[in-house]
């Protein structure tokens, strides 16, 4: 029984380098295919300004959010509280 669960959860080892191949010594692992897709594809960098500016902006719309549903919330409850007091 271990030895099914150990075979389960067994994974493989990875080949490093490009291609399968071991790095040679003294060089920094690198996919050629990766670089020349890049580089044929023209990707332009991600501008990390607007990225950060994208998530502030959702966490400005997200508070507003429920600020309203809290004040909506209030208002509701105001109002009920009116409502039975009329009676």
């Amino acid at each position: 029984m271990i030895s099914f669960v150990r075979r389960l959860l067994h994974r493989p080892v990875h080949q490093l380098g490009s291609l399968g191949r071991a790095p040679r010594s003294g060089q920094r692992l690198r996919n050629e295919r990766f670089a020349s897709y890049l580089a044929s594809n023209n990707r332009r960098s991600l501008n990390t300004d607007r990225q950060d500016a994208l998530l502030a902006g959702r966490r400005l719309l997200r508070s507003a959010l429920m600020l309203g549903l809290v004040a909506l919330a209030a208002w509701v409850v105001v109002e009920s509280a009116s409502a039975i007091g009329v009676f």
